[in-house]
């Protein structure tokens, strides 16, 4: 499962850009309504869900053992695109029924990058800020179930929050294991025995004699 994020490490980076857009949309849409913050937070889910799955199944180069390990991110990555097609499909929901719904979806998709983190332990170290993130989703969780009274500013900021921190670290997740790819020596084969044609020559000599 780590060639498999570090091949496509692009999906990861991609989904901290829709949590980067979603982090400037939230808090500073002109006229922000309840309405607004469930239409962006619905697109969010979904395209993170959609780049998830494309990032779980997308075959990981030639490493077939990948394949069986996958299924954590492949949960994470339908938990995440289940609970945003419900988020813009829900009828009208109200603040308390939208804030329910984040906190399951926080709570899902952070508790599934800590597995996902804790099964690449050992094997990459950017591992850990995968974990971070799925730390940050807890929180929001966590604070959506505590305070179901939050209102709309404060729901905002706190899924603004989230989205920033979600950004950061999982665009630093995809460039850790790239950078390091770079900056290791290329393979130097060895130079070949100068001595070696002299020897063969001379045991083929040996042998006719």
């Amino acid at each position: 499962m780590a060639e498999l994020l570090v091949r496509n490490w692009w999906a990861v980076a991609a989904r901290g850009g829709a949590a980067a857009i979603l982090a400037l949309f939230v808090p500073f849409y002109p006229g922000l309504t309840l309405d607004h913050v469930i239409g962006g937070f619905a697109a969010y889910a979904f395209a993170d869900g959609v780049l998830a799955v494309i990032g779980a199944l997308k075959p990981a180069g030639r490493d077939r053992r990948a394949a069986p390990r996958r299924e954590a991110l492949l949960y994470e990555a339908l938990a995440g695109l289940g609970l945003g097609i419900l988020a813009a499909l829900w009828p009208a929901p109200t603040l308390a029924e939208f804030e329910g719904l984040v906190a399951a979806w926080a709570l899902a998709t952070g508790a599934l990058k800590g597995l996902v983190a804790w099964r690449l332990r050992g094997r990459l170290p950017a591992a850990r800020l995968y974990d971070a993130a799925g730390a940050v989703g807890l929180l929001l969780g966590a604070r959506l179930v505590v305070g179901l009274a939050l209102g709309v500013v404060d729901v905002t900021w706190w899924l603004a929050g989230y989205a920033a921190a979600a950004a950061l670290l999982l665009v630093a997740h995809a460039a850790a294991p790239r950078a390091r790819h770079r900056t290791r020596l290329p393979h130097v084969p060895p130079a070949p025995d100068a001595d070696a044609p002299r020897a063969l020559h001379e045991e083929a000599r040996g042998a006719r004699a």
